[in-house]
């Protein structure tokens, strides 16, 4: 594979291995990769968390909310409970 950097990114590669934090581009690449793998498992848990507090709300479920409900605007309960 074949990988291509901006100026500004070879610039910033250069500094990193000159300062000892990555050992060569391949070292780069590959924390890249594994941030972007983590990224997308945060995203995919975050979305679950989501799609289950929604089904929990449609189902009539809800709690106690002292803050502002963001659907109404009002002071009172998260969800379609009032």
């Amino acid at each position: 594979m074949e990988v291509h950097f901006t100026p500004d990114q070879q610039a910033f590669l250069r500094q990193a291995i000159e300062s000892g934090r990555l050992h060569d581009e391949d070292d780069a690449v590959k924390e890249a990769l594994s941030l972007v793998e983590e990224r997308e498992r945060r995203l995919v848990e975050i979305l679950t968390a989501v799609e289950d507090a929604e089904a929990s709300l449609s189902g009539g479920e809800g709690r106690p909310n002292a803050g502002i409900d963001a659907s109404t605007g009002k002071r009172g309960w998260c969800g379609s409970r009032q």
